[in-house]
């Protein structure tokens, strides 16, 4: 059976609740065509219904029963999702939803590297050395400088140097430089620590050790390899914390550089404590985790890292102080400013929510590092200058309000280079393997989002290329799926084997599976595109399979309509959702259409019927039509159950389904 699927949650939708400075309405409409755009492109896909055995099915029942028996709370039908979810005992099920992340990392001393580096940090604290931070410009970057400067400043050490990579200027570009090491000696630090870069740039650190600088780097990145022997190639740091290095791999390898940043920061908390001077112990208390935390959190969202296991126990942590009333009597309980103010900037209303970090928050803080292209400081210190404020006042709205700009601009650079690309892609023959677009007004910080959402809609890889001097390009390379991350995902294709392909006439690529980056001279460019041809087509193969997308369980309209409270509230035991541990999804199976109509402000709105007569209402947001859901169509839906409110200062509420996919009911012989 194959489902076609519709877009996200509405709710997701970071521009339709923006509210600062005046960017109400254009952020909101810029809001509708992205979700637009996500449905047209989510319907292209399909998804295949898993095909359990009778014995399984008994297996999954007995297991769902064993946990309603265990909590009298839970639904049968939650039970069923959890279940799916690997949740299958009382003793599992109690751990999902309490699991701290001290109990879930309770070992995290065991990460390779963190000891080393957290006493060299600590013994430069103490001597009262320069230390310059490095960190790359996204998100996770940013909250890996600002936690570390957090415990910097906290324990009064001299104010560090700020080195934050910046994709533009002379000296621009992704990773530790020789420009930063220069920069950092210029300060006269003695110790170079670099967040979120500085795995692969072994060249960079020799430099800097034989200069006189400690090196410590704490990254997440995959490890190059020795061109002899093909081993993992680790740089030759004072301390290297990176789950990816040889006889680590903790946490799966799953975690990002401002956890790791985290981690590093209590182990130096630690250290501090036991040291002989007495106003340093005093201070060391100085340095909260309730704090940190909150960073850290938000860059595991922003960064897409797996919301499951041991991260979702950390999210929940990072989420809890996010929304806890603040403690006048202790500043450190409630929300950081930044937090607050990327809150209120959003126009949330309610408890923040891990789909927040990811839709709202992230992509603003992002904002800055891909749209300021001036020389000079790099554009995400905005964002490191907002996540270190000490206090919510106006002054930290203001600048909140600023990279809400910066975001609205973003958003609208990266929409005309879509158009661009797919018009071009118009004017390609038939059977072109990949898409390799160069357009000299394109902006160079949305190249990389842009070809990531045109690969979706293409369904091949995509490089977006536009100048960076004179008779040079610089471009970013996405795969399909690259920007939506699932343990559901099957491979497709590898940006990072794709660019190899290539590697002969470019200067400089590089990147993983999903992305990857690229420099060329202008006039290698028709070498590049039918390298890059021939590389995706030796790449794909007919047993690729599409994007999967799986039901949780099956359930009927009459089951939901006799205990509807209980099921769509049963869903909030899921959260955190995120990456890996998406909201729950049921199967609807042989519906009805018995009336299609679109609402005022454009979403197709369905009534079915189901087989005993029950009917009930669904929506498909931001789609006016859809090829199966017409009337009088027999259908099975996958669907997300949600409380609808009647009258908008009404208490009285109706359960409807969110439409997440849809396919014909197969006939006999079909």
């Amino acid at each position: 059976m194959n489902l076609s699927v519709s877009q996200r949650d509405p709710g997701d939708d970071s521009a339709s609740r923006a509210k600062a400075g005046g960017f109400e309405k254009r952020s909101r409409q810029d809001g509708i065509a992205e979700a637009v755009q996500e449905s047209a492109v989510a319907s292209r896909k399909q998804v295949h219904l898993p095909d359990y055995s009778t014995a399984e099915l008994a297996k999954r029942a007995r297991a769902a029963h064993r946990l309603v028996r265990a909590s009298d709370e839970l639904h049968p039908k939650t039970a069923e999702v959890l279940v799916n979810r690997g949740v299958t005992t009382s003793k599992a099920l109690d751990q999902y939803q309490h699991e701290t992340w001290e109990e879930a990392f309770r070992d995290f001393g065991t990460i390779k590297g963190i000891d080393t580096a957290a006493e060299i940090v600590s013994s430069a604290i103490v001597r009262r050395e320069k230390i310059a931070l490095a960190h790359d410009y996204d998100v996770d970057g940013a909250c890996s400088f600002a936690i570390l400067s957090d415990v910097c400043q906290r324990m009064g050490a001299p104010k560090c140097k700020q080195l934050a990579a910046n994709r533009y200027g002379k000296h621009g570009g992704y990773g530790l430089t020789k420009d930063m090491v220069d920069r950092a000696l210029r300060s006269k630090a003695k110790l170079l620590i670099a967040m979120d870069i500085g795995a692969t740039q072994h060249d960079v650190v020799d430099y800097a050790k034989s200069k006189g600088l400690k090196v410590v780097i704490i990254d997440h990145h995959r490890l190059s390899r020795d061109p002899q022997t093909g081993a993992l190639h680790a740089p030759n740091a004072d301390a290297f914390v990176d789950p990816m290095q040889p006889n680590c791999g903790y946490g799966d390898g799953d975690l990002c550089a401002a956890q790791l940043t985290f981690f590093t920061a209590l182990r130096i908390r630690e250290a501090l404590s036991k040291c002989g001077e007495e106003y340093i112990r005093y201070a060391a208390e100085g340095i909260d985790s309730r704090r940190l935390i909150q960073m850290a959190g938000l860059a595991l969202v922003a960064d897409q890292m797996k919301v499951v296991g041991k991260n979702r126990a950390f999210l929940r942590e990072a989420l809890h102080f996010m929304n806890v009333q603040e403690d006048k009597k202790d500043p450190n309980s409630g929300p950081i400013p930044a937090v607050r103010a990327l809150k209120y900037v959003s126009n949330i209303k309610r408890k923040i929510e891990a789909s927040d970090l990811g839709f709202e928050f992230g992509p603003r803080l992002n904002a800055p590092g891909r749209m300021v292209t001036e020389e000079g400081p790099a554009g995400v210190e905005l964002a490191t200058n907002l996540l270190l404020r000490k206090r919510f006042d106006r002054a930290t709205v203001r600048l909140a309000e600023k990279i809400t700009g910066l975001n609205v601009r973003r958003r609208k650079d990266q929409r005309l280079a879509e158009e661009k690309a797919l018009a071009h892609f118009q004017s390609l023959p038939a059977g072109t393997e990949a898409l390799v677009f160069a357009d000299e007004t394109l902006h160079p910080g949305v190249i990389g989002p842009a070809a990531a959402s045109v690969a979706e809609n293409l369904n091949i890889p995509v490089i977006l290329l536009t100048n960076s001097s004179k008779g040079s390009l610089t471009g970013s390379a996405r795969a399909p799926d690259s920007g939506n991350p699932s343990q559901e995902k099957e491979k497709r294709y590898d940006i990072e084997k794709l660019l190899s392909c290539a590697a002969h006439c470019v200067t400089h690529y590089g990147g993983h599976e999903g992305a990857g980056g690229v420099r060329l001279a202008q006039k290698q460019l028709d070498e590049f595109i039918a390298a890059i041809q021939r590389g995706a087509k030796e790449q794909r193969t007919p047993e690729v399979k599409p994007f999967l997308v799986k039901p949780d369980t099956v359930l009927t309209i009459e089951e939901l309509l006799k205990a509807p409270k209980a099921i769509v509230n049963g869903q909030k035991i899921l959260e955190p959702c995120g990456r890996g541990n998406p909201g729950a999804r049921y199967l609807f199976e042989n519906m009805f259409v018995f009336g299609t109509e679109v609402t005022p402000k454009g979403h197709l709105e369905v009534t079915f019927r189901q087989g005993d007569g029950s009917k009930i209402k669904a929506t498909l947001f931001f789609t006016r039509e859809h090829p199966i859901l017409r009337d009088e169509a027999d259908v099975h839906v996958i669907a997300k159950p949600y409380l609808y409110r009647r009258e908008k200062h009404s208490d009285e509420y109706e359960v409807r389904l969110r439409i997440l996919a849809a396919s014909p009911v197969e006939t006999a012989g079909a």
